[in-house]
């Protein structure tokens, strides 16, 4: 029966070439398992691979092995290492990882995965501390990172472990409030007084009768001679 497995991405040469050559040769070596083609000669596994890395990969692959034939998978993906990873610099490495802080509205799984995977080429000594420390300076979340601070001298799993805790606890916090009704408009709406009809006419004393009343025409003096002035 066959299987269907996911074909991997042609190999980008723009950005991170080292990293981006890591994944590419990761996900062939997982796709030829995948595929059943491990088993198959290395003629056709290296047409494969030819076939997946794309054009721009495939004219620097032509450039760089010059007029030698290699036969071998193994010569092929050496020569496409040797390009994608050339002398390192280890300065500029740091200086990337140091600048690398989790970005507003980022979750934490994608700081933390990008952040192993920048610190893997800083050669630091101490890695784990390093990263510890960058995990809890770089967060975004100012509660987290002041409850980490106080607890003075925290293990890289316990800050992990906390960091991604609180990072789901305000997504969750978050999605509840976002479906809660606004209260204050709901009340001011229920409070707010009826406007007066506007049928219901303003009551003045009448100058004729000494009354309130609506209008002229229910002024019981109206048509009528006063008693005092004979008017």
């Amino acid at each position: 029966m066959a299987v269907s497995c996911n074909v991997p991405a042609k190999l980008v040469l723009e950005g991170n070439l080292s990293e981006n050559w890591r994944r590419f040769a990761q996900s062939f070596d997982i796709y030829l398992l995948a595929s059943g083609l491990d088993t198959q000669p290395d003629k056709r596994k290296i047409a494969v691979l030819l076939n997946l890395i794309g054009d721009e990969a495939l004219e620097v692959y032509n450039t760089i092995k010059g007029n030698t034939t290699n036969n071998e998978l193994k010569d092929v993906l050496a020569k496409l290492e040797e390009y994608c990873n050339p002398k390192k610099n280890v300065l500029h490495s740091r200086f990337i990882f140091n600048q690398r802080n989790q970005k507003e509205g980022e979750q934490f799984n994608s700081f933390y995965t990008d952040v192993k995977l920048l610190i893997g080429a800083c050669e630091y000594s101490d890695a784990d501390e390093i990263l510890r420390d960058k995990l809890v300076f770089g967060s975004t979340n100012q509660d987290a990172k002041t409850k980490l601070i106080k607890e003075g001298n925290p293990k890289l799993d316990e800050v992990v472990k906390s960091l991604r805790l609180a990072d789901i606890t305000d997504i969750q916090v978050q999605n509840i409030l976002s479906t809660q009704p606004n209260v204050h408009s709901t009340v001011t709406k229920q409070t707010r007084p009826k406007a007066r009809p506007s049928f219901i006419k303003k009551t003045d004393i009448c100058d004729k009768c000494g009354l309130t009343h609506f209008s002229v025409g229910n002024c019981p003096a109206t048509n009528k001679t006063c008693a005092k002035c004979q008017k």
